[in-house]
């Protein structure tokens, strides 16, 4: 088995547990893109179906596949962040993407999303157009969101990420550069872990809904609620070893408080006010919506043992929820100063755009007297001009009845000379 790949612009990570029902055609709709400079990075994550010989099969036919195995399930985060390590070796590749052993994608799936990147360095995260499938194979009508940051701000795409437009799930299945991913952390060991991931990369730069593109993807919808959802994603993003969340609600809306609202924020940012305010609207958010379960977390964090307590993950919640409380009571003082400041700015702004207006008026009226006086000027002008030639042609008559006055004077001196 091989231990390395030849470098590659794009790597593509492929997790797998227990997929070898749909795992032949999503390999074959991979591998068949026509867009070829890429690699694949492939980690069975402990299965215990068929999927690990058909990747062996796989692996064996194409030299672009480098196949690894966990002997126990690391769980899905685990598994993602591996493979986009992986890609690193035997140098970061250019861009990257995480791939399903279940969905499937157009053949120039790849192409257009390579496009869009090479197209625009500002775009950090190209993803497809997702076509939703059943479970019996139908394509589900109802169309996903299309999660596309490119005309908003900072601010505005963690909004659209986490309140409006949403997607985050499919945007997550779209390709990455690969410095900007790992600048993010990868995925965080908490429930919901794709909402937060793009909505840190979505602040490097932007989110780009390639509609052009296509992915199909299978949808398992689970009956029972948010709850089923919420301990189906326990077992599914983490080894079965490993200790539970607590408090996955709290932890999941500290997670993005600490690392999207104050904790990243570099000092003097343009947009740090707007995210400050998303963070505590997402708090909020999460809060209404999930009342419930955070009541009951909180509970069961009241109800622990005082050695559970001071060991577990509950404190280390409860103290850093104090710690960004604390950060959250001075950024209210900053942004109440801040809101002061601008409406201050806007009032000055107003009476200076008043004054403005006024300027303007008072030079479109000095336009029209300069026009009037011009108009009136040349008039004079034109008159003036008349006049001199009237006055040259009256010195030119003058001119000849003084010359015919010399010659009348000089006829009457000769006739009176001639009298006499």
């Amino acid at each position: 088995m091989r231990s390395s790949l030849v470098a590659a612009t794009v790597c593509i990570g492929l997790p797998a547990y227990n997929g070898a029902a749909h795992l032949r055609q999503a390999l074959d709709a991979l591998l068949g893109q026509t867009y070829r400079d890429f690699r694949v990075v492939v980690l069975d994550d402990g299965s215990s179906d068929g999927t690990y010989n058909q990747l062996l099969a796989y692996a064996a036919a194409d030299p672009r596949i480098l196949l690894h195995r966990n002997s126990k399930r690391a769980g899905l985060i685990q598994a993602w962040n591996t493979v986009a390590e992986l890609a690193a070796d035997p140098e970061p590749p250019r861009y990257f993407a995480w791939y399903s052993d279940h969905d499937w994608v157009a053949k120039d799936w790849l192409e257009q999303l390579v496009a869009a990147l090479e197209s625009d360095p500002g775009t950090v995260l190209a993803h497809a157009g997702t076509v939703h499938i059943g479970r019996d194979g139908r394509r589900i009508e109802t169309p996903p969101p299309c999660l596309d940051t490119s005309a908003s701000s900072p601010a505005r795409a963690l909004r659209q990420v986490t309140l409006e437009t949403f997607g985050a799930g499919d945007a997550v299945y779209g390709l990455f550069r690969y410095q900007a991913l790992r600048e993010a952390g990868f995925l965080p060991q908490e429930i919901q872990p794709d909402t937060l991931l793009v909505s840190r990369v979505a602040q490097a730069g932007i989110v780009r809904h390639v509609g052009g593109a296509r992915r199909f993807r299978r949808v398992f919808k689970m009956s029972g609620g948010h709850e089923k959802v919420v301990a189906r994603q326990l077992r599914t993003l983490f080894a079965d070893e490993a200790e539970p969340l607590s408090a996955p609600h709290i932890s999941h809306a500290m997670f993005f408080f600490r690392a999207l609202g104050v904790g990243s924020l570099p000092v003097g940012e343009e947009d740090a006010a707007g995210r400050v305010a998303h963070a505590v609207l997402y708090l909020k958010r999460m809060v209404a919506k999930y009342s419930e379960e955070i009541r009951r977390e909180l509970e069961a964090m009241g109800q622990a043992s005082a050695e559970e307590f001071c060991s577990g993950r509950a404190l280390a919640l409860v103290e850093a929820f104090l710690e960004d409380l604390t950060v959250l009571r001075l950024c209210q003082v900053k942004l109440e100063k801040l809101y002061e400041r601008c409406a201050s700015l806007h009032r000055k702004h107003e009476r200076i755009r008043e004054k403005y207006e006024r300027l303007h008026e008072d030079y479109d009226n000095l336009h029209v007297q300069h026009d009037n006086v011009r108009e009136k000027y040349e008039n004079l002008r034109v008159k003036h001009n008349s006049l001199r030639a009237k006055h040259e042609n009256l010195r030119v008559k003058h001119e000849k009845l003084r010359t015919k006055h010399d010659l009348l004077r000089e006829k009457h001196e000769s006739l009176r000379a001639n009298h006499d």
